[in-house]
């Protein structure tokens, strides 16, 4: 782009970030479509668009715009030049992701997709994990050598497959759903917390689990060692805005105006702790469990554990989602005090949990079978007042 394109394209895309910050949502997606027009391969103005659309609750609109912004980042026509893949490749990675990495690429070729890993990468990525867990780095960090970089580099930060699943016909929810009960429970006796089984079609089930086995979107890696994807790093698809939008149609009295503003899959190993006791900024939080229960090794627990009992409003996010020590200790304080008794919900494959998003609330101990399909998965919906912000 040339000087003055490049000053006519940020003025654009700083018009339409200002717009949708005052609300002014029709300006703010004129100027974000005419800044994916002008420079239609920077994924910035996609993703802004994206939101916006998704902010209106043109969810089928947004998607679109979401999905170019990631194949933009990430996908095989990025711009990955030697600097860039120089940038993009952490100085340390976790063993965690590492062997997650391996366990999907496995798992991928032997449904038969066609994936650019040789198998000279393959037997080297192999033997990297191999020496790192012989090393005692189960759950710590590899330094990324120039040939560790080598290893990795066809695939570490990268979207190599995408399986996105489409709306299904006739809606993804289970029709049997007692919705007007559920209703009552959380706005009632539940003190905004419910649960109930059997919340997905057959059909949405396996679809949305299929789109976290194969999808390699799992890019953010926590702390504890577990891995996030994230609605604006790559897991978006139909048959998932398709399950929020139904949400708050089928159950208006808990979701409102409240449409879809963020969403993520958390993804565990066999024993790995999950995330740690936090509130979320939010409305309306789903979640719900994808992985069959014949994984688990113990029948108990497993599942969340949610205390009805909000963050005072003096609180910044830091304080009430961060994974640091300090603002986990001050969480705890405040749950002595209050005296406010947890609700455990235990794990269950198609299981919904529907709870105020304010509420602070953490994953319940669980021990899984080791191997890939049997890791811990559950996705996460939140609903809010949006005006299409992008997180």
């Amino acid at each position: 782009m040339k000087d003055e394109e490049v000053i006519l394209y940020m003025d654009l895309f700083l018009s339409a970030q200002k717009a949708q910050m005052q609300g002014s949502i029709e300006a703010a997606e004129f100027f974000a479509a005419q800044a994916v027009a002008m420079a239609p391969k920077l994924p910035a103005a996609h993703q802004l668009l994206g939101a916006i659309k998704l902010g209106k609750g043109d969810w089928k609109a947004a998607v679109p715009a979401m999905h170019g912004s990631y194949l933009l980042r990430r996908g095989p026509r990025a711009a990955f030049t030697k600097d860039t893949e120089r940038r993009r490749t952490p100085a340390f990675i976790t063993l965690p992701k590492l062997m997650h990495d391996l366990e999907q690429i496995e798992y991928l070729m032997a449904k038969g997709v066609r994936l650019k890993i040789t198998q000279s990468k393959l037997r080297s990525l192999k033997r990297l994990v191999q020496e790192s867990i012989a090393d005692g780095l189960k759950g710590g960090s590899i330094s990324v050598s120039l040939a560790t970089r080598q290893i990795i580099k066809e695939f570490y930060g990268k979207a190599i497959h995408l399986y996105l699943p489409e709306p299904i016909k006739g809606g993804a929810l289970n029709p049997k759903l007692r919705f007007r009960d559920i209703e009552k429970t959380y706005l009632g006796n539940g003190r905004g917390v419910v649960y109930f089984d059997d919340f997905l079609k057959p059909q949405a089930l396996e679809q949305v689990r299929a789109f976290c086995l194969e999808s390699t979107f799992w890019h953010n890696v926590k702390l504890d060692g577990y891995l996030m994807a994230t609605l604006y790093d790559g897991f978006s698809c139909g048959l998932l805005h398709q399950i929020a939008a139904e949400l708050q149609e089928k159950l208006p009295k808990i979701y409102g105006d409240n449409s879809l503003s963020m969403a993520w899959s958390v993804k565990c190993d066999s024993k790995m702790p999950g995330t740690p006791l936090h509130a979320d900024e939010a409305s309306v939080n789903s979640n719900f469990w994808i992985t069959p229960d014949s994984a688990r090794l113990s029948a108990k627990g497993g599942g969340i554990i949610v205390w009805p009992c909000k963050p005072p409003q003096s609180w910044s996010f830091r304080d009430y989602n961060s994974v640091e020590p300090k603002p986990e200790k001050k969480r705890l304080e405040m749950l002595g005090k209050s005296k406010v008794s947890p609700i455990y919900v235990p794990y269950r494959q198609n299981r919904m949990v529907i709870f105020d998003s304010k509420f602070l609330h953490k994953t319940d101990k669980f021990q899984f079978k080791e191997g890939y399909e049997n890791r811990r998965m559950n996705v996460t919906l939140l609903h809010s007042e949006n005006i299409g912000r992008v997180e």
